[in-house]
């Protein structure tokens, strides 16, 4: 009887097995990436604190004490309250401040580190159980049965960035998120083109570029804003460097209408396509008083396409889309158009 009602089950403990292996790799992979980027963050912090204005691969190369990559873990875990407050990273009897970016970017792996944990965590109690090892809880019935109809879990869903994704496509997410924290940890600097959606929280990120670029030229925080342009890019590969100030977003999906490649501005849409791709958006810092838009759409970024939640969570932040000098804004008023980080499928 025993064996026979394990037998369906049998499909999903393989699945555990494959899925616990690739956890435990990207886990040791992280970890030594991220105790690479905190020694090469420390280094840097030594030598701007020595006057030295060290290139990033130098600060990579270098050796930096073990006293200041302590110290400079240790602020960067008690950062992560989900605000871009300056870290200090004590070098001997010195303090530097770490760029806004660096300390997001430590908070976000903090975030993932969390997530990979309690996946490794609770598919292996799930192989115990279903081995006999241990009793079945509610829990992980509940995850067993998930993982077999190919729901993400709720438990994975609750240290997750928001998601509506099948457990398949959710992976496929989980795999990209990981290979973008791996390459901006061993640049040691930000990516020239961010995927803004494999973020936990990717308004700290815009938060951050916003203090980065108001510390630089000494704007006051409170009258700064974000401005957006859309690009003729339609790939990451396209480009070729980072901007001095902001960044560009790759990833984003629009909802409502259409994009007109050639005139650079929204159009209607084609019929029975709801969604498509939006060029490379291009991310500008600027003082709000010197900001002047024309025939421009102020157009909400969600996180998914439920756009918000009951209790008014998910917008990201408003982009400005240009818009043909023919249209008035309650044409895509009317229209829903919204942008979305994440799609359903």
């Amino acid at each position: 009887m025993l064996s026979a009602a394990l037998t369906p089950m049998m499909p999903v403990a393989h699945r555990i097995v494959d899925t616990q292996q690739q956890l435990q790799q990207l886990k040791a992979q992280l970890q030594a990436s991220q105790a690479a980027q905190l020694a090469s963050i420390a280094a840097a912090a030594a030598a701007s604190a020595d006057g030295a204005a060290a290139a990033p691969s130098a600060a990579v190369s270098g050796a930096a004490k073990p006293s200041a990559a302590a110290a400079a873990g240790a602020s960067a875990v008690a950062a992560a309250s989900g605000e871009t407050k300056p870290v200090e990273a004590a070098v001997g009897s010195r303090a530097v401040s770490l760029p806004p970016t660096t300390i997001v970017l430590l908070q976000e792996l903090e975030r993932w580190n969390k997530l990979v944990v309690k996946m490794s965590e609770s598919l292996s109690e799930l192989l115990r159980a279903l081995q006999g090892v241990v009793g079945m809880s509610n829990e992980l019935d509940d995850l067993a049965a998930a993982l077999f109809n190919g729901f993400l879990p709720d438990t994975w869903r609750r240290l997750a960035p928001q998601t509506q994704k099948g457990l398949g496509s959710w992976m496929s997410h989980f795999q990209r998120r990981y290979d973008q924290y791996s390459r901006w940890v061993a640049a040691g600097t930000d990516p020239a083109c961010m995927w803004l959606s494999g973020l936990h929280i990717p308004e700290s990120y815009l938060s951050g570029l916003v203090q980065a670029t108001c510390r630089r030229k000494r704007w006051p925080l409170d009258k700064s804003t974000l401005y957006t342009k859309a690009t003729s890019m339609l790939d990451a590969s396209e480009v070729k460097e980072r901007p001095a100030d902001g960044c560009y977003i790759e990833g984003l999906s629009l909802e409502g209408a259409a994009w007109d490649h050639a005139a650079q501005c929204l159009r209607r849409q084609d019929p029975k396509v709801l969604l498509v791709d939006l060029p490379i958006l291009q991310v500008i810092p600027i003082e709000a008083n010197k900001l002047r838009l024309q025939h421009t759409f102020r157009t909400p970024v969600y996180v998914t396409q439920a756009r918000r939640d009951a209790m008014g969570k998910g917008l990201v932040f408003d982009a400005q889309l240009q818009m043909h000098p023919a249209d008035h804004e309650s044409t895509w008023v009317l229209q829903g158009v919204a942008l979305m980080l994440n799609t359903d499928l």
